[in-house]
C-alpha cells in the first residue's frame, strides 16, 4: 500500500484573512478596470492601492508555508 503524503494543518483564521485580502484585491482591480474603461486612464494612487494589497496578500500566503 502506498501512503499519501501528509498535508500540513492550516490555520482557518489565517485562511479567512487571506481570502479577505484576495477579495479586496479583486475589488480594487475591478474598480481600476471600470475607471480605465470609462476614462481610459488609471491614477498612480489606484495602482499603488493594488500593489499594496497584492504585497499584503503575498505576505499572508507565504506565512501559510513557512518551510518554503
Amino acid at each position: 500500500l502506498q501512503r499519501r503524503p501528509l498535508r500540513p494543518r492550516l490555520d482557518l483564521q489565517l485562511l479567512i484573512k487571506v481570502e479577505t485580502a484576495l477579495n479586496r484585491i479583486g475589488a480594487n482591480v475591478n474598480q481600476i478596470a471600470a475607471a480605465a474603461n470609462t476614462s481610459r486612464s488609471v491614477t498612480p494612487q489606484q495602482l499603488a492601492r493594488v500593489l499594496d494589497a497584492l504585497e499584503a496578500a503575498h505576505v499572508q500566503i507565504d506565512s501559510l508555508f513557512p518551510e518554503r
